[in-house]
């Protein structure tokens, strides 16, 4: 079953900041895309695949699952409902990195006023 709402909403999560881990997000898949919540930061979040399914995970925020996304969903994008996109190969990449090349990725992420 596809959504072909074109207005995605995400509900206000009014939830004390300690159960944010107990949340989990199920993207709905518009096109070719999977759609975060608009604000989602997509540049600090880690991508991990379980069986199938793309897991994004950022630092107090929910954990949000894209199914079926290495198998045959057709996602070439995951994206938030603000604009923020991610291809499918960064996503690949991302989700295979090594801790080495991880850490190396977010010192190159840190504005240089920030060190």
């Amino acid at each position: 079953m596809k959504n072909t709402d074109t207005n995605i909403h995400f509900g206000p999560l009014d939830l004390p900041s300690n159960s944010v881990d107990l949340v989990t997000v199920l993207a709905p898949v518009r096109g070719a895309t999977a759609i975060l919540p608009a604000g989602y930061p997509l540049r600090w979040a880690t991508f991990s695949r379980q069986k199938s399914h793309l897991i994004v995970q950022a630092d107090g925020h929910p954990r949000v699952v894209v199914p079926h996304f290495f198998t045959s969903g057709g996602q070439t994008t995951v994206a938030t409902g603000d604009g923020i996109e991610v291809s499918r190969h960064m996503v690949m990449l991302m989700a295979n990195l090594s801790l080495r090349v991880e850490k190396a990725l977010n010192a190159l992420a840190v504005p240089s006023g920030d060190s």
